[in-house]
């Protein structure tokens, strides 16, 4: 049941839409492993691409998490949870289980708030990826406080988080 979990939908987390999936439906998708993984997150962060659209940035947490994925697209918001939950939406629509995460990146402030993903590989295992750098990758200075579905999980309070 855990695995199913993490395939829902939610408030923000909605089906991503057709015409990012049919760029995505272009990778090759006959095993989802790390380099899968990031192929597509390369995609999806060409939609966020400065030179190619207008991008409205964030460092409020709740205009970052509580916005679906269809408003974050459209007005290409460009935050850590607003790039979470539209990971979330793709990966799901693919029907490959992705959490987000909340946590803390501490490289040079230890109460910056961060957000990024986990999704199950099809060796069984959860990997963590992070839209924002050139690799994707979690490193040490990610700090994972928790996991949802969906951010409406913590909409009550998302200002002590």
């Amino acid at each position: 049941m855990l695995v199913e979990k993490y395939l829902q939908f939610g408030k923000y987390t909605k089906k991503a839409p057709e015409w990012l999936l049919s760029k995505i439906s272009k990778i090759d998708k006959s095993v989802i492993d790390e380099e899968y993984v990031k192929k597509v997150l390369r995609i999806i962060a060409e939609e966020f691409d400065p030179d190619r659209y207008n991008i409205v940035r964030v460092n409020n947490i709740r205009e970052s998490r509580l916005v679906d994925v269809d408003e974050i697209l459209k007005r290409r918001i460009s935050s850590c949870g607003a790039r979470a939950t539209v990971v979330a939406s793709v990966f799901r629509s693919l029907c490959i289980p992705t959490k987000l995460i909340h946590g803390r990146y501490i490289e040079t402030n230890p109460e910056m708030r961060h957000a990024w993903n986990e999704i199950l590989l099809d060796d069984g295992t959860w990997k963590a990826f992070d839209i924002f750098g050139e690799k994707r990758e979690i490193g040490k200075y990610h700090k994972k406080e928790f996991e949802v579905v969906d951010w409406e999980e913590v909409e009550d309070n998302i200002d002590t988080i």
